[in-house]
């Protein structure tokens, strides 16, 4: 009956049922796993994580947007954020939204809005530089990289 439960439920949550059913077959208990939650860092007053966060495929980078308010306006700016996690501090931050991450984890997709104009840009982690404009912005704002990760003007 479990077995059956688990491979009906297969192509949902592939890895995860594919490592129990194996603990199973082979008579072993499902491991029992904690959830630790490590503080990345503070958010100012003013700010609010907006929709998605996403960790760069080598776990050493965060981004994350968000509503940023300042004192003087009262309308809610989104803000694009690259936090580096063993650091605890932020080295990217510009307006924008949908940061994603290229396989490198050294450069990040994302629509940016600086200027108050919406376009697409990568930023350049290691060399600190972001390039505008890459594709068209009415394509969209939910970014992924090719299979061979190319990037126009290697950016």
């Amino acid at each position: 009956m479990i077995v059956a439960r688990l491979l009906s439920r297969a192509l949902q949550w592939p890895s995860l049922v594919l490592a129990t059913f194996v603990g199973l077959a082979l008579g072993e208990a499902p491991a029992a796993t904690s959830l630790v939650i490590t503080k990345a860092l503070a958010l100012a007053p003013n700010e609010r994580v907006f929709a998605y966060s996403r960790v760069s495929p080598d776990g050493q980078y965060l981004a994350y947007a968000s509503h940023v308010v300042a004192p003087t306006e009262g309308q809610p700016k989104l803000v694009q954020r690259v936090v580096n996690l063993a650091a605890s501090k932020v080295v990217f931050s510009e307006a924008g939204i949908d940061g994603y991450f290229a396989t490198d984890s050294r450069r990040l997709v994302f629509l940016s809005q600086a200027g108050g104009k919406s376009r697409v840009a990568i930023r350049n982690l290691a060399a600190a530089t972001t390039t505008y404009d890459v594709a068209p912005s009415g394509l969209g704002d939910y970014f992924s990289w090719g299979t061979d990760g190319g990037c126009p003007n290697n950016c």
